[in-house]
């Protein structure tokens, strides 16, 4: 059952030899994240101590599940069986590889296997070594919700991505079967459109990555590269997509934050920090 807010919790017996140095290795680890913090990012939490707080205090409290004994490899047909490519070796896969790992990729972060029947993967024009897939079969929210069990996640708006956005104005509509595209591989967003923007790129008609697209891609990149993040340092202009006010999103990992963030901005700002990812479709 959900905590609600100011439900005391059950208190637990002071710790003492052991656990006394273990809550003290938690401890380091904690300050470690807020030395990490910007002036601005600090003075925030500062003065939010109770949602910080209770944010903790679920991830310390959830039910404790000790690690499973590995299992023998056994043959499963399916995703499940399938090992993830290296990240260095993951822009030379042909097609049907691809759509194996993102099968992969959907499992790790939903327990859904789709199907991705009909699905054309675009030919690389040349530097757009990464491919993203989307599909009907897993819903937007539940991907999100998937994010969120593998790492803190936080959407201006709330978590419901799928009302926020305004499905008439995607530059690609998913919903009514799977479609694939490509972007390059970097960690960070282009910077061919440093300081360029949504209004700027929808001018001339440049194909940009949409808010679910970018999503999929931090899911995607999470699981390939052993658990890191994109746009560390940059946000990605999700230009494809539009809110119902008509707003762009953005999406970055704030480090200091510790969790992946997505904002949203005027069609005309533009910041050399906040950059699309062109992509190539069919």
């Amino acid at each position: 059952m959900t905590k609600g807010r100011g439900t005391p919790r059950k208190r637990k017996p002071p710790v003492g030899g052991d656990n006394a140095a273990l809550a003290g290795e938690l401890t380091g680890v904690f300050v470690r994240q807020t030395l990490a913090l910007t002036r601005e990012e600090l003075r925030h939490w500062a003065g939010q101590k109770g949602v910080l707080s209770r944010r903790v205090g679920d991830v310390l409290h959830a039910p404790f599940k000790p690690p499973e004994v590995p299992k023998p490899d056994i043959a499963v047909p399916g995703p499940r069986s399938m090992r993830l490519p290296p990240l260095e070796e993951i822009s030379t896969l042909d097609s049907s590889r691809w759509l194996e790992v993102w099968q992969r990729v959907y499992w790790e972060i939903t327990g859904i296997e789709p199907g991705f029947q009909n699905i054309s993967v675009p030919a690389d024009p040349g530097g757009f070594g990464w491919v993203i897939v989307a599909t009907p079969e897993v819903p937007l929210n539940r991907f999100w919700a998937g994010l969120r069990e593998k790492f803190f996640c936080w959407c201006y708006g709330g978590d419901d991505l799928k009302s926020l956005l305004n499905w008439e104005r995607e530059q690609r509509s998913y919903r009514n079967g799977a479609n694939a595209i490509r972007v390059r591989p970097r960690e960070e967003a282009d910077e061919e459109f440093a300081s360029r923007s949504a209004a700027w790129l929808a001018e001339r008609g440049t194909k940009t990555i949409t808010l679910p697209e970018r999503a999929y891609l931090e899911g995607f990149y999470w699981e390939v590269s052993g658990g890191k993040h994109l746009d560390v340092r940059n946000h990605t202009l999700c230009a494809g997509s539009r809110d119902r006010d008509g707003f762009v999103p953005s999406a970055y990992w704030s480090a200091g934050g510790a969790e992946f963030r997505v904002y949203w901005y005027d069609v005309r700002l533009a910041d050399p920090l906040i950059r699309a990812r062109e992509v190539v479709s069919v």
